[in-house]
């Protein structure tokens, strides 16, 4: 029993081990490409593994990018949670989630998040997983803000899903512009520009 766990396990990372290597090429491809001219074949090319060898580990193409974003979503749903909840107030929580997300976007790098926005516009694109609202990173914002507004902390004057949806299409937004060609903003100095414009407004007392 223990000869078979242990061969179990082995395998189990040797398959790891395979699918890094297919993900790591594909960024370095999808990088030097453009996602829509890289081939699987062309991944496979590059590590010297077959076609077969490829499906084995995933489906598709575009299932690449999701891989990538599902650490977001796991993320999200375990150490982030452990450090939301030590946060004491919504606000505090609400600028612990930008922070943790944002230093997580960079840690992916630009050529990486360019990628993903490439593959998921298309005229032939009939849903995007980035705007699924079911993902940790949406699920756990949605959770701070309605729970701000019945504490008192955030406007209700506008519903919570009005608030979600705001902030994230900023997010999303700022993300898209520092992918952009020629783009070379300090990703983090212009979120916290935006966040405080955010949670301010744009109008004096006097407006």
């Amino acid at each position: 029993m223990a000869v078979k766990t242990k061969t179990l396990n082995k395998r189990k990372l040797q398959a790891l081990a395979a699918k890094k290597r297919i993900f790591e090429a594909s960024a370095r491809l999808f990088a030097e490409k453009g996602f829509e001219k890289v081939r699987i074949k062309d991944i496979c090319d590059e590590i010297g593994i077959s076609v077969g060898a490829f499906y084995c580990h995933y489906p598709s193409k575009d299932r690449i990018i999701v891989d990538q974003y599902r650490k977001i979503d796991e993320y999200n749903a375990t150490e982030m949670l452990d450090i939301i909840s030590r946060q004491k107030t919504y606000r505090d929580k609400l600028q612990a989630w930008s922070r943790m997300n944002l230093s997580f976007m960079l840690g992916l790098g630009k050529p990486a998040i360019k990628v993903t926005y490439a593959s998921q516009i298309g005229l032939t694109k009939k849903h995007s997983f980035l705007i699924n609202n079911k993902r940790p990173i949406y699920t756990v914002v949605e959770k701070i803000l309605t729970e701000g507004q019945k504490a008192g902390e955030f406007r209700t004057d506008v519903s919570g899903e009005v608030l979600i949806q705001t902030i994230n299409r900023a997010f999303r937004g700022l993300l898209f512009e520092w992918c952009l060609a020629g783009s070379k903003f300090d990703l983090e100095a212009a979120w916290k520009d935006m966040n405080m414009i955010l949670s301010k407004g744009i109008y004096t007392d006097r407006s």
